[in-house]
């Protein structure tokens, strides 16, 4: 998964120019808890993968925290099947910083069986297109490069 947005800056605040961070997390829903976030079990880790256990300045210095561009991954052998899925956005404003309008994302989610042969992506725009979500293919040109 890839996640862009461009937030709000204000050049006052110094180093903390950037006024918000968004955070996506794609996991599963584990039905016996009543605490949501509890339920929630989080199946594509970002990268770098040890983020999770970093410390604040960690996450600034490595630029997944107030950094408008985030990556998530992992390659899955037999992913949990038959679970509930769950894709969660979390937005964070700096203190002090007013309400403003809606903060637009975009986020950019690859599927594919890695031999090539299950129709996993087919499978997930149909279940998407269940739920009504807003969903685009990206239009793929492919050139043959010429040789000198």
């Amino acid at each position: 998964m890839t996640l862009i947005y461009d937030p709000p800056m204000d050049r006052r605040y110094g180093v903390e120019y950037c006024r918000r961070n968004v955070t996506a997390s794609l996991g599963t829903v584990k039905e016996e808890s009543a605490d949501e976030d509890e339920s929630h079990q989080i199946q594509v880790k970002p990268v770098p993968r040890d983020i999770g256990q970093a410390w604040e300045k960690d996450l600034v210095k490595n630029g997944f925290k107030w950094s408008p561009v985030k990556f998530y991954h992992r390659e899955f052998e037999r992913g949990p099947v038959n679970k509930v899925w769950q894709l969660k956005l979390d937005l964070l404003e700096r203190s002090g910083f007013p309400p403003g309008p809606d903060q637009d994302v975009a986020l950019f989610i690859t599927i594919r069986d890695p031999n090539g042969v299950a129709a996993v992506y087919d499978e997930l725009v149909q279940e998407m297109s269940k739920l009504h979500w807003i969903t685009q293919d990206l239009p793929i040109r492919s050139r043959q490069r010429q040789r000198p």
